[in-house]
């Protein structure tokens, strides 16, 4: 009975060591292996993924490209979690099966949208493309402290790319 024990253990081990390394986080240096430093801004800071205490995923836009993301509406396409529906051109977001099921112009989503940090908050307003994103974040799970009372099942925020022309300036700024 022990044995059979550690060998599921041993086995469950084996499997999310496999994932893990699976999941492409590893780089590869020169000599040495090393994990890709991923920062988010989930609580309202810049920091590193590691180290926020919150469940959330994370993609880029080479990310959504691969999966074939074009609009907000796809977006579950890759994000695990979450669900858009489009009812009658309002567009509904779900986080872990939280969300609005009202369907007005006028009414609020229980998943808060923020777009470079500026609160979307009517759903008719989400039916944007991403073809200028730098990231998107999902926080899943209530996140009223730092988003709100409309964030109840999670909070998306979708930070566009920066204009090259603009981050060439920035570079070169004194």
């Amino acid at each position: 009975m022990e044995s059979s024990k550690k060998n599921n253990a041993a086995r469950l081990l084996l499997s999310a060591a496999v994932a893990f390394c699976s999941s492409g986080v590893f780089a590869q240096g020169e000599d040495d292996i090393f994990l890709d430093e991923i920062i988010v801004t989930a609580q309202k800071k810049e920091e590193s993924q590691q180290s926020v205490p919150m469940v959330l995923s994370v993609v880029t836009a080479e990310q959504f490209e691969a999966a074939g993301v074009k609009s907000f509406e796809t977006m579950s396409q890759a994000i695990p979690g979450l669900v858009v529906n489009n009812t009658s051109g309002l567009i509904l977001p779900f986080i872990r099966g939280v969300g609005a099921f009202n369907s007005g112009a006028a009414t609020y989503s229980s998943v808060a949208v923020y777009v470079d940090g500026v609160y979307t908050a009517r759903s008719n307003a989400l039916g944007f493309s991403l073809d200028n994103i730098e990231q998107v974040e999902v926080l899943k799970g209530p996140q009223s402290t730092l988003y709100g009372r409309n964030a109840t099942g999670g909070a998306i925020t979708v930070t566009t790319a920066t204009p090259s022309g603009v981050a060439a300036a920035r570079a070169t700024s004194p």
